[in-house]
């Protein structure tokens, strides 16, 4: 395992806007005069309405898709392409089904020729994610949360810079999701990487992240910057967690007192 320590990953995201085609040729800002400095090594998680940018945000640090205007840099070097060095799990795992797990972590070595000098490492992080003994299984011998891990091995492998996670854990079911988080802050505590999370769930935010954006709805701002004190592990019933969750929830307009109910019988 490459040691973490000598990894930077700071993301500099300078100005940017992007604007797609709507119907009728009707232009759609998604992100306007975003700026934002994520620090190497640092958990960050953004949260706010559908549809306010997070995503697309995600896949401008990733190389997949252009600012209509800005910059986003990774240590200082203008970000134009995909490369290993920004790793992106989506929501669905997106294995290859004819693949093995040892086979679909490895993919991208083979792609990029450099399995045979890099072949300890697939073992490596496969015991990494908790999936040894797993190897030769196919992803539809797999339950959710395994293929997500194999999803996640997948991206590490490259040992990536920056660690890039589009609401990864949305499909999963509540308990499962718990464990995953857990596995993902392990990872995140040993690789040294830095991360950048997508997710509508509050809790989840505070649970995992040390600094929290919110975004204004479309188009996406930010309209709020919050630290997170609490050191990890947190307690999800702690009283300041609860109290920075509702602070956000307040922020994002959704802890609104309950409208009257009226009954008829």
């Amino acid at each position: 395992m490459v040691s973490g320590s000598e990894r930077k990953g700071a993301i500099s995201i300078e100005h940017v806007r992007r604007v797609f085609d709507g119907e009728n040729g009707n232009p759609v800002v998604a992100l306007q005069d975003f700026s934002l400095n994520v620090e190497p090594g640092a958990f960050v998680s953004l949260v706010g309405p559908s549809g306010c940018g997070k995503s697309t945000l995600l896949r401008m640090i990733a190389g997949l898709d252009d600012p209509t205007a800005g910059v986003i840099r990774l240590d200082g070097k203008k970000v134009t392409d995909p490369d290993p060095e920004r790793g992106l799990v989506f929501q669905q795992p997106t294995l290859f089904p004819w693949l093995n797990v040892h086979d679909n972590v490895a993919a991208g070595l083979v792609a990029r020729k450099v399995y045979k000098e890099r072949k300890s490492d697939v073992d490596a992080f496969i015991r990494l994610v908790g999936l040894s003994g797993f190897e030769r299984s196919y992803p539809h011998h797999l339950s959710g949360g395994m293929a997500q891990r194999v999803s996640l091995a997948r991206v590490l492998v490259n040992h990536p810079k920056v660690l890039l996670l589009d609401e990864p854990l949305g499909a999963l079911d509540a308990f499962t999701r718990m464990q995953m988080q857990d596995e993902i802050l392990r990872i995140w505590k040993e690789e040294k990487i830095t991360v950048i999370l997508v997710t509508h769930d509050v809790d989840e935010a505070v649970y995992m992240s040390d600094t929290i954006v919110i975004l204004s709805p479309r188009p996406g701002r930010i309209q709020e910057i919050i630290q997170v004190p609490q050191k990890h592990p947190r307690a999800r019933n702690d009283e300041d967690f609860l109290h920075l969750r509702t602070r956000i929830l307040e922020s994002l307009h959704f802890a609104k007192a309950p409208e009257p109910l009226e009954y008829y019988i």
